[in-house]
């Protein structure tokens, strides 16, 4: 059952995914893996606090796995807790330090937390991976939007509206999917 939930999960058919993961769960008992499994399916889903549960509950129970942090990364920034957000990012990327998805998601969340000089760091690693890569294209769009032109004024950057206001950039506010 585990082997058939990661199996949807990795080809996309998160609803079935959720549903061996929750066999699993009901003949197998709470294992930290599958729930691991079971909260990348409802993030997918976008039931981000159901989500939530079952990652944290997986961590709980020791699993200690990039794929669960970058889970609990994305699962916290759509809540709008950036700063727990970036906490787990940052573990995914000490395990997976070349994964550019971790990279860009600090850099992105450290922009609008207002973490510059942190935010350039992780840009400038994400570049020595992907140069070419329009996301980071994107992000250094950020920084250019900071500048006299820029305050005062909402861009839509990266599928979520940043309020720029006195060399400050605001997050997208949580998601009510």
């Amino acid at each position: 059952l585990d082997m058939l939930a990661r199996f949807f999960l990795r080809y996309n058919h998160f609803s079935a995914a959720l549903k061996f993961a929750n066999c699993s769960i009901f003949i197998f008992g709470k294992k930290s893996y599958i729930l691991a499994i079971k909260g990348s399916a409802l993030n997918t889903l976008k039931r981000y606090d159901e989500a939530l549960v079952s990652l944290e509950e997986s961590q709980k129970l020791g699993y200690d796995h990039p794929f669960l942090y970058a889970n609990l990364g994305y699962c916290n920034s759509y809540l709008g807790n950036y700063e727990k957000a970036l906490d787990y990012f940052k573990l995914a990327s000490e395990i997976e330090p070349n994964e550019f998805g971790h990279l860009y998601n600090i850099s992105k969340i450290s922009i609008g937390l207002g973490n510059y000089d942190e935010a350039l760091y992780y840009i400038n690693k994400a570049r020595e991976l992907n140069e070419n890569d329009e996301l980071l294209d994107e992000l250094i769009h950020l920084f250019d939007i900071l500048g006299e032109n820029g305050i005062g004024t909402d861009k839509n950057i990266g599928g979520g509206k940043f309020t720029v206001d006195k060399a400050n950039i605001s997050l997208p506010d949580k998601k009510s999917d």
